[in-house]
């Protein structure tokens, strides 16, 4: 397996993660302690703090929350294959059980380039946070997703996120560690380590733009890309955000176009 991967993925994590480290704890800590109503509903609707295209977000749902989102990507076929171009589609719903803690589920469908519009399968969510913004150096939480496809033959899997992001005088970082378990057949299964992370920058109120960078650290084949990215409010109720993501290695879908339409509801 060649180096050349895992050093890109590692520069690329460290020029995302360098903004963290002039990020004053002492501050982050004053803040919160002197955070008013106005202030905490500024953090709530900052773009930062949401899920961008990639990359999770340390926010949840309030409780009795509910949001509806579409996501959509297009991707190119791999470089050197006989893979096709395909549309990949998803519809969830999420809702706030408690203050910092919510789940979701959602569908998944699938449109290759030359074959029919199908559903592919069914998903489970559920994310937790600790606290309130601005408590630790690093706003953290967990989730789980846990994917059903419809071909029974097809594995069923489990992935975790360690999230952690942090917004500053309209700078964000938001980083999340992944680790995937895909259940291959009865007393059987596959792991890898994943990671997914983003720069998010505040252009005004309503719009922001970022890069972000996944990848996987599988022992076959690694896939890393780079996303950079635009993420828009539409009003009170409503986000959009819109990227490309960029092939990093030879196992990389070489081009894609990437699309997520939330709409939120009290």
């Amino acid at each position: 397996m060649s180096r050349k991967p895992l050093l890109w993925t590692l520069v690329i994590l460290l020029l995302v993660s360098l903004p963290v480290i002039v990020f004053s704890d002492s501050h982050s800590r004053r803040r919160h302690r002197d955070m008013d109503d106005d202030d905490e509903e500024k953090v709530e609707s900052s773009s930062v703090l949401q899920d961008h295209l990639v990359t999770q977000s340390y926010m949840t749902l309030e409780s009795r929350e509910f949001e509806v989102e579409l996501w959509s990507r297009y991707a190119k076929g791999l470089r050197g294959t006989s893979d096709a171009d395909y549309w990949a589609h998803a519809v969830e719903a999420e809702f706030g059980l408690m203050k910092r803690w919510q789940i979701g589920a959602g569908a998944n469908f699938l449109q290759p380039h030359s074959g029919s519009f199908s559903y592919t399968g069914l998903e489970a969510e559920t994310r937790f946070r600790f606290g309130e913004p601005g408590k630790w150096f690093m706003n953290p939480a967990l989730s789980l997703e846990y994917e059903i496809p419809k071909d029974s033959d097809d594995p069923k899997s489990l992935e975790g996120r360690f999230i952690l992001d942090k917004e500053k005088n309209g700078l964000g970082v938001a980083l999340n560690a992944i680790y995937e378990q895909e259940f291959v057949s009865e007393g059987e299964s596959e792991g890898e380590f994943g990671y997914a992370a983003g720069l998010f920058k505040s252009v005004n109120k309503s719009a922001n733009v970022g890069v972000e960078v996944m990848g996987n650290f599988s022992e076959d084949e690694q896939a890393h890309y780079a996303i950079p990215g635009i993420y828009l409010r539409l009003g009170k109720k409503a986000r959009l955000n819109l990227g490309t993501s960029i092939g990093l290695t030879d196992e990389s879908e070489p081009f894609g176009v990437r699309g997520f339409l939330e709409f939120e509801f009290d």
